[in-house]
């Protein structure tokens, strides 16, 4: 299994946006007042998942995963949520960790390896089928429309041996078994700690620090963290 699996092309969908989340920030987060808001929310990124540092390959996708995270995930833009009908939509939107499967002539499927869901992807990819399993392994964020999902940034690419790689009987998180916008699991948090690692060291075999990151997250008792703003 080679460890390709580029990003593709994807083609923008209006309403469910890398623009409308940018939007949405922005009116949350925007100026000084904004920017003192989503500080404790970048603090806690950086103690649960880690430092994005600007020199880092896909620098500005991570931080925008990292807004988003606060934003939509930790509930951080709730009360800026009434700016634009689109926000409400984008507020129901969720992360997985994606197998992706082109089809022939079809639409791409999508099995999420944290979540289980399964579901066509709504928008088309420049990606080849792969004989040994799937095309990529995808970080998405998105929503669902009509039964299928509808992404809202371009993926972060993640190594796709880790799929085959992937320890049998844990296709799913146990602690979280649906999509659940409003706490993402464990093992997200630590995928995401190995992958951005990994991305600074890309010529060592990442099979190692990522099956650690999968045994520790459901190894270690989720004690909870403490959100900003809380007692």
């Amino acid at each position: 299994m080679s460890d390709e699996g580029g990003s593709g092309t994807m083609l923008d969908v209006p309403g469910a946006g890398a623009e409308a989340l940018d939007a949405w920030g922005w009116a949350a987060f925007g100026g000084e007042v904004g920017a003192a808001r989503l500080a404790p929310w970048l603090a806690l990124w950086q103690d649960e998942i880690g430092v994005v540092r600007g020199e880092d390959p896909e620098f500005e996708a991570w931080a925008a995963a990292r807004t988003d995270w606060a934003l939509v995930d930790m509930g951080a833009g709730a009360a800026s949520m009434a700016g634009d009908p689109q926000w409400r939509e984008l507020a129901d939107s969720w992360v997985g960790l994606f197998e992706v499967w082109p089809t022939d002539g079809g639409p791409a499927w999508l099995r999420d390896r944290i979540g289980g869901a399964c579901m066509p992807l709504a928008v088309p990819i420049d990606l080849r089928r792969e004989t040994d399993g799937p095309a990529g392994l995808w970080e998405l964020r998105g929503v669902v429309r009509g039964g299928r999902f509808v992404p809202c940034r371009p993926p972060i690419v993640y190594p796709r041996v880790l799929a085959a790689a992937w320890p049998a009987g844990r296709s799913a998180d146990a602690t979280a078994p649906q999509p659940d916008p409003s706490r993402p699991s464990r093992l997200l948090k630590a995928l995401r700690r190995a992958r951005i690692r990994h991305a600074r060291t890309p010529r060592l075999d990442p099979r190692p620090a990522f099956l650690a990151a999968i045994r520790s997250a459901e190894t270690i008792a989720d004690v909870g963290a403490v959100r900003p703003g809380s007692d």
